[in-house]
């Protein structure tokens, strides 16, 4: 069993309370989420150019930062940023000297990609192309446009450019992709383990094969299995960079212990008390891939 370290604890308060479901498009919440998303933690070694790539080049939202305090294997401060989109976070932690496995949806398993609306497409392929190099080339998808592109620490990153016209819950909805060895053993994680709805599934642009799908309010994660042996990329904020895990906020995390228990998920550390008034649990999937539940005491 891991240990939590100080860092890790205050990384739970930096979550933000949701906003009520829209009337126009009422978000599919489970029964056991206290807000209608979930968040992105992300370990970075480029602190600037992430600023930069995230804030200025795609225009999403910064939130103030929070320092993180010294802790045992890392003995000066971190800095945690963070952007919004909709309502859920992308969470940044910056750490030195960790390994780095490269960038791609079909280069290892685990949360290999995140997928981000945006409006104004044009303005934004411009900025990415003025700050990467890379050319951004639009194509065609069901309703919007699409182009996958790298930030500065070669995440793939999905864009979805949508009209100006287009609904607010069009705007909110935060997609993460995930890698899976086992399509099957992640789809009866991820609906019966940690009871998430699942939405239709689909033949998604540019991912070969069926996608299962499960919403979390706005949000979605996105489950794939490109039918080939990759190794893996998961594990904590200080094991690596890139997308690390995904974060629930849960109504009540002693109950939550026992359904995941119950449903054979693997549970990596028990809820500890955090503060006064906030309790912190971490769960995995059969790939590996952490879960973060954040509940009341």
């Amino acid at each position: 069993m891991r240990s939590i370290t100080s860092s890790v604890l205050l990384l739970a308060l930096s979550t933000i309370v949701s906003a009520q479901p829209r009337a126009e498009h009422p978000p599919k919440v489970p029964r056991w989420s206290e807000t209608g998303h979930f968040n992105v933690v992300i370990s970075t070694q480029h602190e600037q150019k992430m600023r930069a790539f995230y804030g200025e080049a795609l225009g999403l939202t910064a939130l103030p930062d929070i320092t993180l305090p010294p802790r045992e294997g890392r003995d000066f401060e971190a800095t945690m940023f963070r952007f919004l989109v909709g309502e859920a976070e992308l969470k940044f932690i910056v750490h030195e000297g960790l390994t780095s496995k490269p960038g791609g949806r079909d280069k290892a398993t685990g949360i290999r990609m995140i997928s981000i609306p945006v409006k104004g497409g044009d303005m934004i392929a411009e900025r990415v192309a003025e700050m990467t190099g890379q050319e951004v080339a639009w194509e065609k998808s069901t309703g919007n446009m699409v182009t996958w592109v790298r930030d500065p620490d070669d995440n793939e990153i999905e864009l979805r450019w949508y009209p100006d016209s287009a609904p607010d819950f069009r705007m909110a909805r935060l997609e993460a992709c995930v890698t899976t060895s086992d399509l099957r053993k992640a789809r009866d994680d991820y609906s019966n383990g940690f009871g998430l709805l699942e939405a239709s599934s689909a033949r998604r642009h540019g991912f070969p094969g069926l996608t299962r799908q499960f919403q979390l309010g706005d949000t979605v994660i996105r489950i794939w299995d490109p039918k080939k042996r990759l190794p893996k990329d998961t594990g904590f904020t200080k094991d690596g960079y890139g997308f690390r895990y995904l974060q629930f906020i849960v109504k009540d995390i002693d109950s939550i212990q026992s359904e995941y228990k119950a449903n054979g998920i693997n549970i990596l550390q028990e809820p500890v008390p955090l503060g006064g008034s906030t309790m912190l649990m971490f769960a995995a999937d059969s790939d590996g891939i952490i879960i973060e539940c954040v509940g009341k005491q």
